[in-house]
């Protein structure tokens, strides 16, 4: 019904939509006055809506010091989120930081799963990280990073299907 907030999901969508639009006018300063404090609070009220985009973007902005002190530590956290919520893009990032030390120690199991997940949502500019990160890795690593990539493939899924855990 109108006028009413929370009445759902498809509500809960709709706000979340539009606070990403109305949060990249502020980030680009499309038709308003650039303000990056306004994004990023649009932004992180669309993420705590559990939008992938809101994550990723509150992510991007804290990477790149817009508005904010870069935290690496934050953007991995958003990250995370944004792959949960099923932003594909996120994952090369998550596999550049883990495999850079950024964020995290240097963890080349975690870059290898995050490089893997990339690969398979379609990202085949990501066979060249993948690669190098694979022949750094023993074989009970490789497995280990396959093991982590069909785990939070699992979770990912579980959690775009409401109702089921």
């Amino acid at each position: 019904a109108e006028g009413r907030e929370g009445d759902g999901e498809g509500d809960e969508q709709e706000h979340a939509a539009g606070e990403l639009s109305l949060g990249v006018m502020y980030h680009r300063g499309a038709g308003v006055a650039r303000d990056y404090g306004k994004a990023l609070a649009l932004f992180k009220k669309a993420a705590a809506r559990g939008d992938a985009q809101g994550h990723f973007n509150v992510g991007v902005m804290y990477a790149n010091g817009q508005g904010v002190t870069r935290d690496e530590g934050l953007v991995v956290r958003e990250l995370e989120a944004a792959a949960e919520a099923g932003a594909a893009d996120a994952l090369p990032h998550l596999g550049d930081m883990a495999a850079n030390g950024r964020g995290g120690p240097r963890d080349l199991i975690a870059a290898c799963a995050w490089y893997r997940l990339a690969l398979q949502a379609g990202r085949k500019d990501m066979q060249g990280p993948w690669s190098r990160v694979m022949v750094q890795l023993n074989a009970r690593q490789r497995d280990q990073a396959r093991a982590r990539a069909e785990a939070f493939a699992r979770r990912r899924d579980q959690a775009a299907v409401p109702g089921e855990s």
